[in-house]
């Protein structure tokens, strides 16, 4: 179950991150998101619909441990932006679902 706090093990330390220049920071950021990118260009749709759903299902699954949390649910507006945060993921796996069946996703021409 999502701790409050969890992190991977490959993430870098926040204190560490804080130390780095915004360059420094920024050339990571570039980084990865073209690792991501290079590897989202290899998959084949079944394998991106799989990746896109496992984190979409993570990230609903840890907000709605959060809204469960005594500690972290006590505030509304808060309460609100994790729902809200929900829905949208719900959205996206309705999306995927189409975009499986079609090979076409909902919104691109």
């Amino acid at each position: 179950m999502f701790e409050y706090g969890e992190r991977e093990s490959n993430d870098l330390d926040w204190d560490e991150w804080l130390e780095l220049t915004d360059d420094q920071q920024e050339a990571i950021i570039d980084r990865e998101m073209a690792a991501l990118q290079r590897k989202l260009d290899a998959m084949t749709i079944a394998e991106e619909v799989a990746h896109h759903r496992h984190f979409n299902l993570k990230s609903i699954r840890e907000n709605r441990a959060r809204l469960r949390n005594p500690v972290l649910a006590q505030i509304e507006v808060i309460n609100q932006v994790w729902r809200d945060h929900i829905r949208r993921s719900q959205l996206r796996l309705l999306k995927l679902r189409v975009w499986r069946s079609t090979g076409t996703y909902p919104g691109e021409v």
